[in-house]
Formats: structure tokens, C-alpha cells, sequence
């Protein structure tokens, strides 16, 4: 069994603090006798909590709280309004109209000086970009929350951005920072007493393992969230919760129990009338009883869920109904109503740039076209398939090529702050000792009567004194060139591995004919050299933490216009001042050069037999400067609409300097890139 993987839908939780259908009634009484700041206040908790459901009535209550927020100059009423009435949009999956109201509310903050407010916005527009699967823009969002939090010492109310971050690392394949993330946030509504959150975030981890196919570890946090909540008004979590146990118990063959879980929120959904959570557990109850070879009673709940979701209007569920129903119709052997369920499915992926599911339409086409031998059809749909999973690999290596970089420079300062540490430690003790003998001196000289005895012992004490602080200095001595040697030894491994992946890639596109797939390796190996490059240069010198540009430069551009094989047509000026970076600085930037030079050396000289690349880097006040500049054939035309790996890890890496990036399309082309000193 592998219904997580298949088409079930657990719907991952963004937390949006949800507050349950239990409070409507209370708020409605309260509504009642309400007045002034107090009204719109009640308004805003009733827009929220028909979250997800009812979206005209999450809308209607959030603009009436707006025009009265507005009508008394109320601030917070307005900027909660328009969150309201975002996730009103963003349930029934208007995502581009939910992020104006998101950002919305965030200018009215900025404006205002309303530091609060701001946050909510963050959060909110990081849960938009999150769902549109811009998690470069959600993790950005996310961390400004909790960047915000802590220098307001509200990280109480961070909880929320540090769990969301954490289905960002999940997205890009991280699942152990990702699940160290939902346990920090978890732990912090523990401290809080927050039952609910901590459930959500736990049941969150449970997901994660069920993604990893570590089931009984799914099982395991699935049922720790269920037991927080299973007695609580807080449905929607213990639905959450309860649906992570179920896929889990499927997966691990207890098919039986699974289907008493999912009949149990079936029953409660039901009692309670909630009209998205009655389609969702039909859609799972298709996909146990498909995979359990019940086609009939999986075909009566998919048809039953896609019926609910049409209702509900809910595009990711209508969505995701037309896939389960291709699967089904496919093994029922019905292929032209497994098609044409397929060809709805990724029409709606492709209207609303839901590419996630299009990987598992275009598998479960292909099957159908087997059933009934039309190869060519299948092949194009297996052609199509193989193209978007390669798709969102290159995506994902992008991120992991920006994270694992991240990871290494984070280890390499542990390194540096622990010998700091020790040396501090050493100097602290000789200190200490030196202040006591300080003082043995002054008793010497306020006894007079016991002077030469006193001064005998003292000079013994002093020499045993001198000879612990030689051996300390010796061993602090020691221990400084062990770690030295240490250190050179990481940036020699780091640079042997880099160069034993370059040198595979390079056996890899040699055995590859001229295309798209050996140029996208051939790229790869000159990122990997551009690192090794760097370690190479630390192990070979004497400083170990900083790089001279002006070599590293010189040698990084003379490797490429070898790898390009550019002739002397092609004409090399580099203008760059003798500067010395850390390695914090150095890794990123070398990434940045080596894109930059390589893209000019393959696009803008096609149609010239001369040629100039020039390369300028220097230091002006308390700013760098890197400019790289060629006399080629300029971009091409919409060019912005059109980029590439190499471009977007580019701006990846300009924001990771703080830097900002400048681009002229004229007589050629020319990148400017402006950091401060200190970026990191």
C-alpha cells in the first residue's frame, strides 16, 4: 500500500490559529449587544472561523468589518479585515487575490507604525506563497515574522511562521529541518498551553514521515496529536490529526482500522455539517477501498467527494477528485472515463498552476492508454511525465544547492566560535592564576616578621606556577596548530569530494551527446569548481578564513574560458582590486561570478568573431562592487519571463549577500551586484 503517495488528501496544515465552529454561536450572541471597536472585533473572529467552509460568509462578515473599521479610523480592525477576507479568497483558492489583500494589510501596518499587524501580514502572505509553491517568497515572509517576533520579544506569537517554515524545508525535501522546525513550534505551545497548535504541529511531523514512507514513525506522532485534541471543540486539528493515523495504518496493511478512522470523521463531519471536511474523507475512502481492489465503493466515494467539492467550489479538491477518478476508472478498465477524468484534472492544473499534481495525471494517463494498447499515446504521456518530474527536480536542486552551501558555512563558524572559545577559556585561567600570585606578593610584603620564610615558599610556588603556565602555553600551543591542521584538512576533504563530483559529472557528459541535459552538466561541474576552487585555495595558504578575490578571480575565469573552449577572438580584461573576503562572503560570490562569466561565454558572442568580457570588482567606502560586463549580443527580448537555473540561483545568492542586483541591456550586457562589508 502507498496511499500517501497515490492521490489521498490529507491537506497539510499552514496554521492559521483556527478557532472552531463552537465559538459561531457564542459570537453571533455576542455580535448582538457589541458596539464600536468591540463589533468589528467580534466581526473579524466570525469572518475567520467560517474559514475554509462557507467562504461568502467568511467574506460577507470580513468586509462589513472592514467599512466599520475604516468608517471609526480603527486600525487593527482594518488590517485583521483584510487578512479575513484574503483567507476567505485563498479557501476557495483565489490565491492572486488573497496575496493583494495579504500585502494589503501589510502597507496599512508599514504606514502606520502598527508592528503587529505587520506580522500577521507576513504570516498570512507567507501561507499564500506556500500554497501557489513559491517557497523562496514563503520562507522570506516566514522568517521576516519571526525575525520580527524576536526583536519585539513576541516570539510567543511566532509559532505559527516557525511551523509554516518548516512545510517550506518539507517542500524542498529537507524533512529533517522540517521536522525539527514543527517540534520547536510544537514545544512553544507547550509552554503556552495551547493544546491545539501543539497537536497541529505534532500531527504536521506525522505528515512529514508519512511523505518519507516511515510509516510507523507517522503512526506514532499522527496518534500523539489525535490524543491532545480527540476530546477537544477543536475539529478541524483532530480531523487533521486523525487523518495522518489513517493513511499511516493503511500503509502499514491495517486496512480495518484505517477504515474504522475515516468512517469516524466521516460521521462527524456530517453531524456537524461541514460541507469541505464530508468531501474529503470520501476522497480518502475512494483511494483506501482503489487500493484495497474495492473499485465499485471506491468509484461510489470518489464520484461522492467530487460531488461535495463542486459544491464547496474548491478547485484543489475538484482537482484532486478527477485524478482519484482517473486511477479508479483506469483499474475498472473504463478507459474513456479514466481519460476523460485525466484530461479534466490537468486542465484544472494547468488553469491554476497546481504543477504538484501534474505528475501523477500525466502516470495515471499513460496507464489508461496501456489498458487498451494505444502505445503512442502512452509514450507521449510518459514523455510528459518524465519532463515535469525532471522539472521539479531542477527546482528542488536548486534550493538544496543554496541550503546545503547554508549548511556548511554554518558548520565551518561552529568550528571557528568552539577553538574561540577554548582559547578564551585558556586565557581566563591564566589570568586567574596570575591575580593569585598578585596577591601571595602583597601578603609577603604586609609580613614582615615571617618575610624570608614567605619568600622562600613563594619562589617555590612561583616556579611550579612557571612550569604549569609553560605546559598550559605548550599545550595551548599544540592544540592551536591541531586545529589549524584541522581546519586545512576539512577545506582538503571539501575540495576532494568537490573534485571527485566534478570529475564524475565530467565522465557522465562525456558519455552524453551535445544537448540541453550535457550543457546543464557541464554547468554543474563549473558551480562544483567554483567551490573547490575556494577550498583549494584555503588548504594552500596560511590564512584559513580568507580569500584573496583578486587570484580567485583570475583563476576562476581562466578555467572557464578553457572549459568554453574560447579562442583568442574573445578578449579577457579583469580589473579587480587585491581584497580579502571571508569564506562566508567568498562562496556565494565565486557561485555569482561563475554564472555570470559562463553565460556570457555561451550566449553572447553566437554571432561574433570578436569579442570583449571584462570583470570589475573593488571596494568603494564601505560597499563592493562586482561588475560583469560583455560587448555580445545582448539578452534576449522578454528575457525577464525566460530565466534559467543559472539566473535564478543568481538572485538566490544576491539576496543571501543582502546585495542588490542591477542589470543593463545595452551594447552588450552588464550585471552589477552591490553588497555591504559585512553581508554574510
Amino acid at each position: 500500500m502507498n496511499l500517501y503517495k497515490r492521490t489521498s488528501l490529507v491537506f497539510f496544515f499552514l496554521v492559521l490559529s483556527f478557532s472552531g465552529y463552537a465559538q459561531l454561536d457564542s459570537l453571533k450572541l455576542e455580535l448582538e449587544t457589541a458596539i464600536g471597536e468591540k463589533r468589528i472585533d467580534v466581526l473579524n473572529k466570525i469572518a475567520f472561523t467560517f474559514g475554509y467552509s462557507k467562504f461568502d460568509s467568511a467574506r460577507y462578515y470580513g468586509e462589513m468589518a472592514n467599512e466599520e473599521a475604516i468608517q471609526l479610523d480603527y486600525l487593527d480592525g482594518k488590517v485583521k479585515s483584510y487578512v479575513n477576507i484574503g483567507y476567505s479568497y485563498f479557501d476557495e483558492g483565489k490565491l492572486d487575490t488573497a496575496m493583494i489583500l495579504m500585502k494589503r494589510s501589510i502597507a496599512e501596518s508599514i504606514e502606520n507604525g502598527y508592528p503587529e499587524g505587520e506580522m500577521d501580514g507576513y504570516l498570512a502572505l507567507g501561507i499564500v506563497y506556500d500554497s501557489k509553491s513559491y517557497l523562496d517568497s514563503a520562507a522570506w515572509a516566514y522568517r521576516k515574522n519571526i525575525a520580527m517576533g524576536k526583536s519585539l520579544n513576541k516570539i510567543q506569537k511566532s509559532t505559527s511562521a516557525i511551523g509554516n517554515l518548516g512545510n517550506v524545508y518539507r517542500q524542498q525535501g529537507l524533512f529533517d529541518m522540517a521536522i525539527a522546525q514543527y517540534l520547536e513550534a510544537a514545544e512553544l505551545n507547550l509552554e503556552l498551553g495551547k493544546a491545539a497548535k501543539q497537536a497541529n504541529f505534532l500531527a504536521n511531523v506525522g505528515s512529514v514521515y508519512l511523505e518519507d514512507h516511515n510509516f510507523e514513525k507517522a503512526e506514532e506522532y499522527s496518534a500523539k496529536a489525535y490524543e491532545l485534541v480527540k476530546d477537544s471543540d477543536y475539529t478541524r486539528t483532530k480531523w487533521y490529526a486523525r487523518t495522518g493515523q489513517c493513511l499511516a495504518l493503511g500503509n502499514l496493511d491495517r486496512y480495518d482500522e484505517a477504515l474504522v478512522g475515516f468512517n469516524e470523521i466521516l460521521e462527524e463531519a456530517k453531524t456537524l455539517g461541514d460541507p469541505y471536511q464530508v468531501p474529503t474523507v470520501y476522497h480518502n475512502l475512494g483511494d483506501l477501498f482503489n487500493d484495497n481492489g474495492e473499485h465499485e465503493k471506491a468509484l461510489e466515494s470518489g464520484l461522492a467527494a467530487l460531488k461535495g467539492f463542486e459544491v464547496v467550489d474548491s478547485k484543489y479538491g475538484i482537482l484532486k477528485s478527477h485524478t482519484l477518478l482517473c486511477t479508479i476508472y483506469g483499474k475498472m478498465g473504463q478507459v474513456d472515463k479514466a481519460l476523460s477524468h485525466c484530461k479534466l484534472a490537468s486542465e484544472m492544473a494547468h488553469e491554476f498552476n497546481h504543477e504538484g499534481s501534474l505528475k501523477e495525471i500525466y502516470k495515471y494517463q499513460a496507464e489508461a492508454f496501456e489498458t487498451v494498447a494505444k502505445y503512442k499515446e502512452a509514450y507521449a504521456a510518459r514523455l510528459r511525465y518524465e519532463e515535469v518530474k525532471d522539472e521539479q527536480l531542477g527546482e528542488t536542486q536548486d534550493r538544496h544547492i543554496a541550503a546545503l552551501t547554508t549548511k556548511f558555512d554554518t558548520k565551518e563558524k561552529e568550528l571557528k566560535i568552539e577553538v574561540q572559545e577554548e582559547k578564551l577559556e585558556a586565557q581566563e585561567k591564566l589570568i586567574d592564576q596570575q591575580r593569585i600570585i598578585q596577591a601571595l606578593i602583597l601578603l609577603v610584603l604586609l609580613v614582615v616578621v615571617i618575610m624570608a620564610v614567605i619568600i622562600w615558599r613563594n619562589g617555590k610556588k612561583q616556579k611550579e606556577v612557571n612550569k604549569q603556565l609553560n605546559e598550559q602555553k605548550e599545550t595551548i600551543e599544540k592544540t592551536s596548530k591541531e586545529r589549524e591542521t584541522l581546519l586545512k584538512e576539512i577545506h582538503h576533504r571539501v575540495k576532494n569530494n568537490l573534485q571527485v563530483i566534478s570529475s564524475l559529472l565530467s565522465m557522465q557528459s562525456r558519455q552524453m551527446d551535445e544537448g540541453e541535459a550535457k550543457s546543464a552538466v557541464r554547468e554543474g561541474q563549473s558551480r562544483i569548481k567554483s567551490m573547490s576552487l575556494i577550498h583549494q585555495k584555503l588548504y594552500s595558504q596560511d590564512e584559513l578564513s580568507r580569500i584573496n578575490m583578486k587570484e580567485y578571480i583570475s583563476e576562476l575565469s581562466q578555467y572557464l574560458f578553457k572549459s568554453y573552449k574560447m579562442g583568442e577572438s574573445i578578449k579577457e580584461v579583469l580589473e579587480t582590486q587585491e581584497i580579502q573576503l571571508d569564506v562566508d562572503t567568498a562562496v556565494p560570490l565565486g557561485l555569482i561570478i561563475n554564472e555570470l562569466i559562463a553565460n556570457a561565454l555561451k550566449y553572447a558572442f553566437e554571432d561574433k568573431k570578436q569579442g570583449e568580457l571584462k570583470v570589475q570588482f573593488a571596494q568603494e567606502d564601505n560597499f563592493y562592487k562586482l561588475k560583469v560586463s560583455d560587448d555580445g549580443v545582448g539578452l534576449p527580448s522578454q528575457w525577464e519571463k525566460k530565466k534559467n537555473m543559472g539566473m535564478r540561483l543568481v538572485q538566490i545568492l544576491v539576496e543571501q549577500l543582502d546585495g542588490e542586483l542591477a542589470i543593463e541591456n545595452s551594447n552588450g550586457t552588464t550585471f552589477m551586484i552591490t553588497f555591504g562589508k559585512h553581508a554574510a
